[in-house]
């Protein structure tokens, strides 16, 4: 599990996938919610390299390790 999101990072999911954290960013409807954007390095089984998205950054942290 991560401590804290660090732009550039490269992070691997649970299931062994690595991504690329982007940026930090606030929730566009709730400023107080940091969000995580990161991008995938490898192919998911529904998205291909290079698929941005955005998550809030507790649920980050508690599924993503640090490489």
């Amino acid at each position: 599990m991560l401590i804290e999101v660090e732009p550039l990072s490269i992070v691997t999911s649970k299931s062994g996938l690595r991504f690329k954290v982007i940026c930090k960013a606030r929730h566009g409807q709730d400023c107080s919610v940091p969000m995580v954007v990161y991008t995938n390095i490898d192919a998911t089984k529904d998205a291909k390299i290079g698929t941005v998205w955005a998550i809030a950054e507790s649920i980050f942290l508690s599924r993503f390790n640090s490489t």
